[in-house]
C-alpha cells in the first residue's frame, strides 16, 4: 500500500493531507493536521514511511518562480537530508489559488475567518494532493 502526503508550506503553518491505497487513481485525499515546524513533519514522514510527498509549488500567477518557490526549495533540501529515504518520491505540484479555493469552500461551509485559519492550510494541502491524484484518472 502506498502512503502519499500533500503539503501546503505556509509562512507560519504547514498543512498536511494524506491518501493511502494501492493505486493513485483510486485514492482520495483527506485533511490530516496542521504543524508548526519542519521537524514535526520530518518525524511524521519517517514514522509513517511515506512513499510520495506532493508539495505545493507556489508559482507566481504568470507561471514564474519567485521568493516562495526558493523557500520550498530550501525546505526540500532539508527534507531530503533529514529524512534520508532514497525510495521516497518528491513531487512539486502547482498550488496557485489553492488557498483562495480553500477559503471559498470554508466560507460556503459557514466558517468565519478566525475558524478558517485553524484548518485552511490542511484544506489547501488536500486540494494540492487531490489535484495530483486526479491527474492519474483516465
Amino acid at each position: 500500500m502506498k502512503k502519499v502526503i500533500g503539503i501546503d508550506l505556509g509562512e507560519r503553518r504547514i498543512g498536511i493531507a494524506m491518501a493511502e491505497g494501492d493505486s493513485f487513481s483510486g485514492m482520495f485525499a483527506f485533511p490530516k493536521f496542521t504543524l508548526s515546524s519542519w521537524t514535526e513533519l520530518f518525524d511524521f514522514i519517517r514514522d509513517q514511511e511515506i512513499n510520495v510527498v506532493v508539495i505545493g509549488w507556489p508559482l507566481e500567477m504568470d507561471g514564474s518562480e519567485g521568493r516562495a518557490t526558493r523557500k520550498v526549495d530550501k525546505f526540500l533540501e532539508k527534507l531530503i537530508s533529514d529524512v534520508d529515504n532514497d525510495d521516497m518520491q518528491i513531487v512539486r505540484w502547482d498550488e496557485r489559488l489553492t488557498s483562495v479555493g480553500g477559503e471559498i469552500l470554508l466560507r460556503e461551509a459557514g466558517m468565519n475567518s478566525k475558524s478558517q485559519r485553524k484548518i485552511l492550510d490542511q484544506v489547501a494541502a488536500t486540494q494540492i494532493l487531490q489535484s495530483y491524484l486526479d491527474s492519474f484518472k483516465v
